[in-house]
């Protein structure tokens, strides 16, 4: 018995094999111009997650101005000027950052350093007072800094060379660590 006039077979119904292979090679293009896209935001390749701070590195540090913990104000402009300084980003509730004060203290007298507080004022002063790094801290009550630098987590360490520009960036207890075992980084 034959098909019925006017309708197509399943035979008759495929892709031929060129319109199949265009489609293939469309479709691995449009994988590979995603990757490459991907790419280019990001600086990584797709599954690779950039470094904690990759955005600022090579780029001059955002400028700030904050309520200090003791006295006025404590800004960027108080670094030093041709020296490389540390920026320290802390919570007053992590227990990582209160582990990490006695190594920040030691640092300070290698590179000039500025911390950037974040939660309970009180409790921050109380914190940071033992170390000696009060007067370098500042109480960033809208958490404007901290979401101008990006800090992923606490604590977050930058090193900022003399020119304003973010070299090397760290999170955790063993972050400044890293910041200070590492060379500067130039671009």
């Amino acid at each position: 018995m034959g098909e019925p006039e006017g309708s197509a077979s399943v035979a008759d119904s495929r892709v031929p094999p060129r319109i199949v292979g265009a489609a293939l090679v469309a479709g691995v293009l449009l994988a590979s111009l995603v990757a490459v896209a991907a790419r280019l935001e990001t600086g990584y390749p797709p599954g690779i997650t950039p470094p904690p701070f990759a955005h600022l590195l090579g780029q001059p540090a955002p400028a700030f101005t904050l309520h200090g913990l003791q006295g006025p104000t404590v800004s960027s402009d108080d670094a030093p000027a041709g020296r490389s300084w540390l920026l320290f980003f802390a919570e007053a509730s992590c227990q990582a950052c209160d582990a990490t004060y006695p190594a920040l203290a030691r640092a300070s007298e290698r590179y000039p350093v500025i911390v950037v507080g974040a939660g309970d004022r009180a409790v921050l002063r109380e914190k940071l007072a033992p170390h000696g790094l009060v007067p370098v801290a500042g109480h960033d009550s809208r958490w404007e800094v901290n979401q101008a630098y990006g800090v992923p987590g606490y604590p977050s360490v930058l090193l900022i060379d003399p020119q304003g520009i973010v070299r090397k960036g760290a999170v955790g207890t063993q972050g400044l660590e890293q910041v200070l075992a590492a060379p500067e980084r130039k671009d």
